[in-house]
């Protein structure tokens, strides 16, 4: 009986462990059937999901449907986050999915941010708080009694997009944006840090913005490098606009300086920018420089046509449903969006950059005349005579705006005739239409003409904004309804209806192409300029103003939290007692990367473990060695001597450098704005304290964190721990430095 009953055991367990084994892959796969009706009812295929309510993690993993997913999970329950926070690291995907406590119903992200919110309860937070996290256009997707309900939040009247290079086909660099001005906060920001060297052709040739989505072309080869024989590297790249998450990547073959034809310093050819044009869910452009026009999705960079003889296609427009591909000097073709058919082409000497279309009319500079076409069925409409060579041709609701070297005039939209001819020179090859004036330079002041009768009558002052000693940038004027905003030093937004003009020498753009104003944000790409070195902003920044309303009024009242182990910690001490340890970055507080300590010439491993991703350098003290895995967010420690793993701790956002070692203690910053101390025993939280103001993320090199990140390593010095938050001193109110006692 005890030998058939131990037999029976067995049996059972063996079942037990049989089942569980299939049950695991079984829940998995229902967490990817829910995830996928989810992201199909909703229609997001890309961005930032917020899971509210993650419970064990099941289907927070899931809604990470690919890499262009960026997955955050929040719960009230503090059980549930350790669960799913174990669960998401055994799937080896945690970073791109991650986990936090959900506190107070307040939503730890910054205004706009988030593409999709997922709940299956309202219980925790209020709508009103889901709405103030979605970008426009992100949706709430919450169950309520039994039932889900889609919430698209709408695009504001007051932000525009950013279609074509001069804005959209009608060649007026003006966004239709009232809340883009003067760059005070980081909406988000990407690599790489740099652009190509200043001697070389600009990395970045063309920019535009549509439907909450970000198009460029960037030359992704080894940056601060001149030579000819290093290879060029450009991609396709697309990103959220709202939060900058990559969403794809698309290599460009024969694209750059060879097919170009030019090495010249920073040169791009003009009608590059001209070649990409972004309408709705559509992306039009040529894949290299002598293909023909494609169009692709947005959201996945698949290719869903391409337009047969369109070859040689050097600039590109897209107005009321019908796209305008221009071979300069040939011909221009025109094909309707909708189904994709050839309606009319026209040829003759078509001058390259004078193509522009508005309301229902297309019109460029064709030998010694500028045309005027119907952009329905391609019947001219007019022809008038224009021996000068046209440099710029823009068109504003009534008014066709020509500039040349010999004239400046208006011409009547329909019929051609000569409305006004402009007196003075232009200096620059720009024109503005915002608020009923033309705006220009004239020498290195900025008139504004009426619009009606080409008189100035304004003439801003800008002594207080243009500082002496340096020229105009390389590359393009940009405006808004409220802005112009010009290339001095920097970027300088200059008022055009009568408020402050401000200087943003810190700020600059990349070569040739500069920066773009749409989406109620500024778009700053890397650039290779060695102006201002210490103090100017690197990498690829998306730039905000002032703070809202709902964020001025975020901050964190209570800074520090208690941990399990608070006053629990017994033996400390403030210097290195062991000169075998290595307890900080580079050794010491003086940052030596010295030691005393004698390492034998010959060295052979004596143990290895596997740990997934980038990794910090290690710090060892007392026969423990530890490191963070950075974008895991998880810092270990290990035996020292043989490698045994004694605890980890997963923090709230990356950990980019060392910890540091105190006694019985472990510190380090992280990226979610914190300071966190370990009691270095058994990795159980003795204290973290808020170094950032306020519980609000960004997305920063596609990863969610504060932008008020602290740096890893803490720098202790005679019983103070000094620690930095902040970006810029520029952004979101300058740095903040703390000096902390480690104990308390």
């Amino acid at each position: 009986m005890k030998s058939r009953l131990s037999i029976y055991m067995i049996f059972s367990i063996f079942v037990c462990i049989f089942c569980l084994s299939l049950s695991a892959p079984a829940q998995t796969d229902k967490h990817k059937s829910r995830a996928k009706k989810i992201l199909n009812a909703t229609g997001v295929k890309g961005g930032l999901v917020v899971h509210i309510g993650c419970g064990q993690g099941g289907l927070t993993a899931a809604l990470h449907a690919n890499d262009r997913f960026l997955v955050h999970g929040l719960d009230t329950d503090a059980q549930n986050v350790e669960s799913a926070i174990d669960y998401i690291k055994s799937l080896g995907i945690y970073g791109k999915v991650s986990v936090e406590p959900l506190r107070d119903g307040r939503l730890p992200y910054v205004d706009n941010l988030v593409n999709l919110v997922v709940s299956e309860s309202s219980d925790e937070f209020s709508q009103e708080e889901v709405m103030r996290v979605l970008t426009p256009g992100g949706v709430a997707y919450i169950k309520e009694n039994g039932h889900w309900t889609k919430t698209v939040k709408p695009w504001p009247d007051d932000i525009d997009e950013w279609t074509h290079y001069l804005h959209d086909a009608s060649n007026n660099a003006v966004a239709r944006d009232t809340q883009v001005g003067p760059p005070r906060r980081l909406k988000w920001v990407c690599g790489p840090l740099w652009s190509r060297s200043h001697e070389f052709i600009s990395s970045l040739c063309a920019m535009v913005s549509s439907n909450g989505r970000l198009f460029y072309i960037f030359d992704e080869g080894l940056t601060g490098v001149t030579t000819e024989s290093i290879p060029e590297r450009w991609m396709l790249i697309a990103r959220d606009a709202f939060n900058g998450k990559l969403l794809w990547k698309r290599p460009l073959t024969e694209w750059g300086s060879q097919p170009w034809r030019t090495r010249a310093l920073r040169s791009i050819p003009q009608t590059i920018p001209r070649r990409i044009v972004a309408q709705g869910d559509r992306l039009y452009m040529t894949l290299s420089h002598s293909a023909p026009v494609s169009v692709l999705e947005t959201a996945t960079g698949d290719i869903l046509t391409t337009f047969e003889r369109t070859e040689g296609t050097d600039e590109i427009r897209c107005c009321d449903g019908i796209l305008l591909l221009c071979k300069s000097n040939k011909r221009i073709t025109a094909i309707d969006t909708g189904t994709n058919k050839q309606l009319w082409e026209a040829s003759g000497k078509i001058r390259p950059l004078t193509l522009a279309a508005h309301d229902g009319r297309v019109f460029y500079q064709g030998g010694s005349s500028i045309v005027s076409h119907s952009i329905r069925d391609g019947d001219e409409l007019w022809r008038v005579p224009s021996e000068a060579p046209v440099s710029l041709l823009m068109v504003h609701e009534k008014r066709v705006l020509v500039l040349s070297k010999k004239a400046f005039q208006a011409l009547a939209v329909e019929t051609g005739d000569v409305l006004w001819a402009g007196k003075g020179g232009v200096s620059r090859n720009e024109l503005f239409v915002a608020k009923g004036k033309v705006w220009h330079w004239q020498g290195n002041r900025i008139v504004g003409r009426n619009l009606k009768n080409g008189q100035v009558v304004t003439r801003l002052d800008t002594s207080d904004v243009f500082t002496e000693g340096h020229h105009l940038r390389c590359y393009q004027t940009k405006a808004t309804e409220n802005f112009l905003i010009t290339p001095n030093r920097g970027v300088e937004f200059v008022s055009i209806t009568g408020g402050a003009h401000t200087q943003s020498d810190w700020v600059r753009g990349p070569c040739r192409f500069g920066i773009m104003p749409c989406n109620g944000l500024l778009y700053v790409a890397p650039n290779p300029c060695f102006c201002y070195p210490g103090a100017k902003v690197t990498g690829f920044n998306v730039l905000a103003p002032g703070q809202t309303k709902s964020e001025a009024g975020s901050l964190i009242s209570e800074r520090l939290e208690e941990g399990p182990a608070y006053k629990k910690i017994s033996h400390l001490q403030s210097h290195i007692a062991n000169e075998d340890d290595w307890p900080t970055y580079r050794h010491d507080p003086l940052r030596t990367g010295a030691t005393a300590c004698e390492v034998r010439g010959e060295i052979s491993p004596r143990w290895r473990v596997q740990l997934q991703g980038a990794l910090t350098p290690p710090v060892v003290a007392g026969n423990r060695l530890y490191v963070a895995s950075k974008d895991e967010h998880t810092l270990y420690a290990f035996d020292a001597s043989g490698g045994d793993g004694m605890w980890h701790f997963t923090a709230g956002g990356r950990i980019d450098s060392s910890p540091t070692l105190y006694g019985d203690l472990v510190l380090f910053g992280c990226a979610d704005g914190c300071v966190y101390c370990l009691r270095a025993s058994d990795g159980e939280l003795v204290w973290r304290f808020h170094a950032a103001p306020s519980n609000r993320r960004i997305i920063a090199f596609d990863r969610l964190e504060s932008p008020w990140r602290v740096h890893g390593s803490i720098l202790i010095k005679e019983d103070v721990a000094y620690c930095t938050a902040g970006r810029s001193t520029y952004l979101d109110g300058g740095i903040r430095i703390y000096g902390l006692d480690p104990r308390t």
